[in-house]
């Protein structure tokens, strides 16, 4: 008879919460309940009376874990938020679901609209269809606030977690926070709330869905929050989800628009973050390059060309450019919004000593600059050892080749493109560095104006149609085009007879015309000397039949039109 009865029970009512087939709630149960009512409430007196009583424990929580605290803080009942803790309630408790009363206060105080669109996310377009699925969850008789605070948590969850974590997380949110929502009496009282349990010790790395509250504050641009969440010890070391390209707080901060972005990406520079952490996002293609690729569709002769002879180029000598996902650099450098924002976020990088010279898409930090038009970005990653003859692996070569780019033409007048490679090449940028182009199993190596004329070519409406056809915009086009391609075959020009000037020229003269009976495509290696062969009108090496001036042997020519230009233009007095 002292024996204890045999207990059976199905442990998964149990862990439901369902208790239908046991007796009446008895007095503790009834207590425990009337806390978390009354603190959802704001019922400071009667919180007091069921603690004061020692039927409850302050951190006695319902059965997905929400405790007294949680409801007292989603409601921002700070008195009764006070109460708790001083009555020993851990303020970092978290739900089943893995959330701190912290964190349900930022899942309410940044809805889906207070986040900035940023370039560093590439998720940020599947809202609408998320939305469109967790729309048949809620019922139509509901509240406008209450469907705004269930998007909004929805929407933060679903950014930072899984599917069935951030369902269950914020439909236990929305079931704590049962009241009218007014934006504008609500918000600073749910601030003073964050602000009240981060002072009593709420830690902000406590919960674990989402993975950190920092990323809330900084895609709301909200630089307050991000500097108290840093001064009460929150981590820059965390990542998004790897199916969000595990993005960093710096990835996030180095993409926000405005004077926020530049306050943000200090404040955490301050924390000593690893400025060189790269996404998750190594495979992505640049945007533009995708546009790019469409478009192409003629063909080039190549006949391995090998390209000028080494004495006339420099060998690249420094390390090999390491190739991933996107770094903070990177993704500041992409930015195509304020340049002057922009230019300040890399100049904030650039002087906590970010690598200038590492790969994403096979693009460098100076080459995106370049593609997405930011001069002033440019200037500063020049002077803080950006390499412009760094080997790039993508759809451009070089920083010069992304200069002349067709693609990334329409963020620069023509005076601005030509600035840009006269800058270039002022920094250092070497126009006779190989460049190599290929078309299936072809390659040939040529130069930065081969590549201008490859890219050139593959627009055939503006290419090959006949210029009174063209519409207004499309003439602007084109010569817009044609003066680059003049410009920087007027640089090459100048670079080979400078180089050339170095060395013997009678040597070199009869190398040249030892050379003449020789047409070969390639780039001929003489007996004597070595000599680069081009087109002294146009500068292409690539895909031309070149011919000598029949005169004096010393300059080629593609073409009887190249042929004449270059004689009336200036080799009738140089030969």
């Amino acid at each position: 008879r002292r024996c204890q009865g045999e207990f059976t029970a199905d442990v998964s009512l149990i862990l439901r919460g369902a208790r239908g087939t046991y007796g009446p709630p008895g007095p503790r149960e009834l207590a425990s309940e009337q806390l978390i009512e009354r603190a959802a409430r704001g019922d400071r007196d009667g919180v007091y009376a069921i603690l004061r009583s020692g039927l409850a424990h302050p951190d006695i929580a319902d059965k997905h874990g929400y405790t007294a605290l949680a409801a007292a803080a989603v409601h921002s009942h700070n008195d009764v938020v006070n109460l708790l803790l001083d009555s020993g309630a851990d303020v970092n408790k978290c739900s089943d679901e893995g959330l701190s009363a912290l964190s349900m206060c930022f899942i309410l105080f940044y809805p889906e609209e207070s986040f900035k669109g940023n370039i560093a996310e590439r998720s940020l377009n599947s809202y609408k269809k998320m939305k469109a699925r967790v729309s048949g969850i809620t019922s139509q008789d509901e509240k406008t606030d209450k469907k705004a605070i269930w998007a909004g948590a929805v929407w933060s969850l679903k950014c930072f977690s899984g599917v069935q974590k951030w369902k269950g997380a914020a439909e236990t949110v929305l079931m704590l926070y049962s009241g009218n929502f007014h934006v504008n009496s609500r918000r600073q009282k749910r601030w003073e709330t964050i602000q009240l349990l981060l002072h009593r010790g709420a830690d902000p790395n406590a919960s674990w869905v989402p993975p950190h509250l920092l990323f809330f504050a900084i895609k709301a641009a909200d630089a307050e929050a991000v500097k108290l969440l840093l001064k009460k010890g929150a981590r820059t070391d965390v990542r998004l989800p790897s199916k969000l390209g595990g993005l960093t707080p710096l990835h996030v901060a180095a993409s926000i628009p405005g004077e926020e972005g530049v306050q943000i990406t200090q404040y955490l520079l301050h924390s000593a973050p690893d400025l060189n952490a790269r996404a998750e996002d190594g495979n992505d293609i640049y945007d533009p390059d995708k546009v790019s690729n469409l478009t192409s569709g003629v063909t080039l002769q190549l006949k391995n060309e090998a390209g000028p002879p080494q004495e006339y180029f420099s060998s690249y000598s420094g390390p090999v450019p390491e190739e991933g996902g996107r770094s903070a650099l990177h993704i500041a450098c992409e930015r195509e919004d304020n340049s002057e924002h922009a230019r300040d976020v890399i100049l904030l990088l650039l002087m906590h000593q970010a690598n200038p010279n590492t790969l994403w898409s096979g693009h460098s930090p100076l080459s995106l600059a370049i593609a997405s038009g930011n001069d002033l970005a440019v200037v500063e990653l020049l002077k803080h050892g950006a390499d412009p003859n760094l080997p790039l692996s993508g759809a451009v070569r070089s920083a010069l080749c992304a200069a002349v780019s067709p693609a990334y033409e329409r963020r620069r007048t023509t005076a601005q493109r030509i600035a840009l490679v006269d800058k270039l090449l002022e920094a250092g940028a070497d126009i006779l560095a190989p460049v190599t182009l290929r078309e299936g199993q072809r390659k040939a190596v040529g130069t930065a104006v081969d590549y201008a004329y490859y890219k050139y070519y593959q627009d055939r409406r503006i290419a090959h149609t006949p210029y009174h056809i063209l519409s207004a915009s499309e003439q602007e086009v084109f010569q817009t085009r044609q003066s680059l391609l003049e410009h920087i075959t007027a640089k090459l020009r100048e670079c080979v007879v400078l180089k050339e000037k170095e060395w013997d020229q009678e040597e070199l003269k009869r190398s040249k015309k030892s050379n003449n009976k020789v047409l070969s495509f390639s780039n001929c290696l003489c007996s004597r000397l070595p000599f680069f062969k081009y087109c002294y009108q146009c500068g292409r090496s690539v895909s031309v039949h070149l011919s000598p001036c029949v005169h004096c042997y010393g300059v080629f020519t593609c073409s009887e039109t190249c042929r004449r230009k270059s004689w009336n233009e200036r080799h009738r007095q140089e030969c």
